[in-house]
């Protein structure tokens, strides 16, 4: 019985190790199909309202489509110029922040130039004994930078992606409930088909609960951040309004890049480190005030998860999928949840996937609720 036990976890070990060696080797073909079925259950609720008062599916299909290739058609050609202009400014405000730093400026600055000449002179003395034809050779192998070609090399596979998603989600949408009717036909006892539909069901409201959620939290954090930009006086106000809406379906680094992204766009408008700093300051204390407060209250009532393993989820995913990975991490969670709330023998893997829940408790004196 022992000898059992450690062959089935031996084999569950080796399963989940070659799982991820296939979630990496694969990933260009599983990021768009599961961005797809997410985008399809997430989806599903307001196809069938839509089916119910003559909508067909293929009309409802094409009209997602066509709505998400303008987007990110005009998202693309929109935002190019103002990421572009943060690119172009780069060197410049790490130059000014140099001489910020060099200039003797109190506090921690101070420390940091201090610290940065000690190295610099130690890497000039470590230096001072090699040839020229050393030194010629580093300058050589310096300019051989392929980061620009690495740029252009990752556009078509993204857009490669971008295609076989929409394509995907197409043809699902397109089915109406052809997919969803076949997974529970695929069971053959009764209990079972009607416990995968309610499965189904489930999973549609959460993934829909949680994203039209998130959505409608964006939109008004990237409302607050156009005013805010607007106050500072920056002519890309809007721009940076539609990043914060945007980059903020990415945990935790969405927030961090959007506002280096708006303290570019402030030295750019005031070519000065101190107004970018505080542009940057701005950005990143409307996400914070977001992140910590707006978004809690709001999601906790909809959705529980564990917040340790949703950061260790979303870092998970990050490895294996970069930042793609990030943005489908917590729906994945969701419906993973849910397969494991289905089945009695994963039902306890599925509960320490729960954050703070509320249960009835009672005694000779009556009930009341207690958190656990």
């Amino acid at each position: 019985m022992i000898a059992e036990k450690v062959v089935r976890r031996a084999v569950v070990g080796i399963f989940l190790i070659l799982l991820v060696h296939m979630l990496i080797a694969a990933n260009d073909f599983l990021i768009p199909v599961v961005a797809s079925l997410l985008s399809y259950l997430t989806l599903r609720p307001p196809q069938k309202w839509l089916a119910r008062r003559g909508v067909g599916g293929g009309i409802f299909a094409a009209f997602v489509i066509v709505g998400v290739s303008v987007l990110l058609f005009v998202g693309a050609a929109w935002l190019s110029r103002p990421v572009s202009e943060s690119v172009r400014l780069l060197p410049t405000a790490i130059r000014d922040a140099q001489s910020v730093m060099r200039s003797g400026s109190p506090g921690i600055f101070s420390e940091i130039a201090e610290a940065a000449e000690e190295t610099r002179e130690a890497v000039e003395e470590g230096n001072a004994d090699e040839t020229e034809d050393s030194k010629a050779l580093k300058v050589e192998v310096v300019e051989k930078d392929r980061t620009v070609e690495q740029l252009v090399s990752i556009g078509p596979s993204l857009l490669g992606q971008v295609v076989l998603s929409l394509a995907l989600l197409f043809f699902l949408l397109a089915s109406g409930d052809l997919f969803s009717r076949k997974i529970v036909e695929s069971f053959d006892r009764f209990e079972d088909k009607k416990r995968s539909l309610k499965l189904l069901n489930e999973a549609q409201d959460d993934l829909g609960n949680y994203l039209g959620a998130i959505t409608l939290i964006n939109i008004c954090l990237g409302a607050t951040i156009a005013v805010l930009m607007y106050l500072w006086g920056i002519p890309e106000y809007l721009v940076l309004g539609f990043l914060g809406f945007a980059l903020n379906f990415i945990p935790y680094l969405g927030a961090i890049a959007g506002a280096a992204i708006a303290g570019l766009h402030g030295y750019g408008t005031f070519y000065d480190i101190w107004p970018a700093l505080g542009v940057a300051a701005t950005y990143y204390g409307a996400t914070a005030l977001e992140g910590q407060f707006i978004t809690p209250y709001v999601i906790a009532s909809r959705l529980r998860l564990n917040a340790p393993v949703v950061f260790i989820a979303v870092a998970f995913f990050a490895w294996i999928w970069s930042f793609i990975g990030m943005i489908v991490a917590i729906p994945i969670l969701i419906v993973v949840k849910r397969l494991l709330d289905a089945n009695p023998g994963t039902a306890n893997i599925g509960r320490f996937l729960e954050g703070h829940r509320k249960v009835e408790s009672s005694d000779e004196t009556g009930s009341e609720n207690e958190t656990t």
